[in-house]
């Protein structure tokens, strides 16, 4: 490997652990509670990288707020009328849960943004997030117009996912207590696709 490509990567590596560990400041401490600092000694790197890399605490805190929000929607990125509904909802189902369980904090963090207004990431959902809901909204009509679906309001389908997808990292705390056991990903993932499916009609269905 290059010199080039090791330092590249190195770089890469150190933003991933400054992520890393701003997700966990932010997700202990708030927004306002969260110092730069402390993130930085999280990372072991030197404030001056950290500020190097992401400009300032708002910035690094928009970073992860829009990096969450673009993983969790990649599974329908491309989505088309040409595409299976099943397997389409079903991969998106399975992954945003993934996504949940592997970084519950993050999740946790932007639920405390929208909480208080969401003032840091309007812009975003505003100019990327709000077009994409449209165009997704808009291939779900459509397949319920050449009949692949059974009529649904498209918006209400999604916002439901991501309501019932969520709140298992949410509400983790009040699901371990009231149950007594931690969420089981595959469990999970199998009962939510199956009340997606069947929201569409296609539960049962090859």
């Amino acid at each position: 490997m290059s010199s080039v490509a090791l330092r590249k990567q190195h770089i890469e590596k150190v933003k991933a652990d400054i992520i890393e560990a701003a997700i966990e400041e932010f997700g202990e401490h708030g927004y306002y509670g969260a110092r730069v600092q402390a993130i930085a000694d999280r990372a072991g790197v030197p404030k001056a990288n950290l500020l190097y890399h992401f400009g300032d605490k708002h910035s690094l805190y928009l970073n992860i707020l829009q990096a969450t929000l673009r993983r969790w929607n990649s599974a329908l990125d491309t989505l088309s009328e040409h595409d299976d509904p099943k397997k389409a909802l079903s991969g998106y189902v399975a992954l945003k849960l993934q996504l949940v369980f592997e970084q519950p904090v993050a999740t946790r963090l932007f639920a405390m943004e929208v909480l208080r207004g969401a003032p840091s990431i309007q812009g975003y959902l505003k100019m990327e997030l709000k077009p994409w809901l449209r165009e997704r909204v808009a291939v779900l009509h459509r397949w319920i117009e050449l009949g692949k679906i059974q009529p649904i309001d498209p918006q209400v389908l999604i916002f439901m996912i991501w309501a019932s997808t969520q709140h298992y990292a949410e509400y983790v705390s009040q699901i371990e207590a009231l149950t007594e056991t931690s969420p089981e990903l595959d469990e999970i993932t199998e009962a939510l696709t199956c009340l997606v499916l069947n929201a569409v009609g296609l539960y049962g269905t090859k």
